[in-house]
């Protein structure tokens, strides 16, 4: 692999995942905002650490990247979930996003993407949320409703290529 190192065997059980944890957030901007409240959830096989609503992975690697969002509330919306490594951009030709299409008088809905990409273990990896039309959105994570949280788990697939 490039660059030389020691990697987990393509495979090996290398996880960690973060979720939203304190209830509702609501947007009304298209440009992306850092979902906040993100804690981390569950790992195996590293050290995964999680600081200022970021995820770090142990190793370099290719990682599959599988985001979740939960839109709650009323009104018609888009709501557009993804993930950058820097800034506040949504990086869609290379990290998963989700789109969760609120048209109807209430919407409470769970939609997931998720896409291979290589991350380094100096990236930290956050998870935004935005509204293109402008209108008000929100997503929600709670420690009662673990599975219907907002979040981001990273699974690695392999070595950096």
């Amino acid at each position: 692999a490039t660059p030389a190192g020691w990697y987990p065997e393509p495979g090996a059980d290398v996880w960690g995942s973060m979720a939203k944890n304190d209830g509702f957030q609501t947007v009304s901007t298209s440009t992306p905002v850092l979902v906040t409240g993100m804690v981390l959830k569950g790992t195996s096989g590293g050290s995964f650490t999680v600081s200022s609503n970021r995820i770090k992975v142990p190793v370099s690697g290719m990682y599959r990247i599988v985001v979740s969002g939960y839109a709650s509330g009323t009104g018609t919306a888009v709501i557009i979930f993804g993930i950058n490594t820097s800034g506040t951009t949504i990086n869609t030709s290379v990290y998963p996003s989700v789109r969760i299409k609120r048209t109807e008088v209430t919407v409470d809905e769970t939609a997931e993407g998720s896409a291979i990409a290589k991350v380094l273990s100096t990236d930290t990896i956050g998870l935004l949320i935005s509204s293109p039309q402008g209108v008000s959105v929100s997503c929600w994570g709670g420690p009662t409703d673990p599975n219907s949280s907002t979040g981001i788990r990273l699974e690695y697939v392999g070595p950096p290529k």
